[in-house]
Order: structure tokens, then sequence, then C-alpha cells
């Protein structure tokens, strides 16, 4: 179920950048969220899965992990994008 959600997610995207209407654009981003919403469920079992009586300590630790890459990645991309490019 988090493999097809992910393909939808995926297949909305890639669909919304050859729309041409703004209404189709913002219905396909709602179907890519919703997509993802459906893995969602899934990701949250795995802790109870894997240690029940941890659950809550192994979900802490995978949300740090998951915010401390939202941060470090705009950081790391300002690093390697140092100059504006024009395209060819």
């Amino acid at each position: 179920m988090i493999f097809a959600a992910h393909v939808g997610c995926a297949c909305c995207m890639l669909l919304m950048g050859y729309s041409k209407s703004t209404a189709m654009s913002v219905f396909l981003l709602t179907m890519s969220m919703g997509s993802i919403g459906a893995a969602y469920p899934g990701v949250q079992a795995n802790y109870v899965d894997i240690a029940p009586n941890y659950s809550g300590t192994l979900y802490s630790m995978g949300n740090l992990l998951a915010a401390g890459a939202t941060i470090i990645g705009p950081i790391v991309f300002g690093w390697i994008v140092t100059e504006p490019v024009g395209i060819p």
C-alpha cells in the first residue's frame, strides 16, 4: 500500500508538470497529497510492529531524523547552488 501511494503521488506530480490549467494543477496536487496520506498509516504501524513497548520513543527518534533532514536540506542546497546560472 505504501508503494502504491508513493507511485500515485509521483504520477500526479508528473502530470501536474504538463498541465496547462490552474484548476487541473490544483486538482492533481490535491490528489497527490491525498495519495501520500494513504501511506501514513502504514508507516505509523511499523513502529508498533517493531517494538510495541517503545513505539513512542522510536517514533520520536524517527521524527527527529526527519525534521533534521528538513532543516539541513536547504542549508546544503544553498552551499551547492552558489551562483545563479541561466538556462542556455
